[in-house]
């Protein structure tokens, strides 16, 4: 070896760009998706008396997300129980937990 190989840093690898992961898809066919969501919304609906505004629900892995808009604490509190209700009954869903992200105005 030469003096100036000695000096030399190492030439470096390559970098190669791994692909970004896919979003978490569920395992559950789309419309049973569709269905489950539009069970937790009439649930909600019913029971907080159609207060909450702009209802919208995920359902992700293991987690149901519930957003909207509503006026009291109460209501916000009543849909995550009516959520977590519907979801005790339902074997698709009794391992999942309510992440209650209702705005209260």
């Amino acid at each position: 070896m030469t003096r100036l190989e000695l000096l030399s840093p190492p030439a470096a690898s390559p970098v190669v760009a791994t692909p970004a992961r896919p979003a978490a898809v569920s395992k559950r066919p789309r419309g049973q998706l569709e269905l489950l969501q539009a069970k937790l919304e009439r649930a909600i609906r019913r029971r907080t008396g159609d207060r909450v505004r702009n209802l919208a629900i995920r359902i992700q892995d293991h987690c149901v997300v519930v957003r909207g808009r509503c006026g009291s604490f109460y209501c916000k509190q009543q849909a995550g129980q009516a959520a977590i209700a519907t979801m005790k009954i339902e074997p698709a869903l009794c391992d999942a937990v309510v992440d209650n992200q209702i705005e209260v105005w």
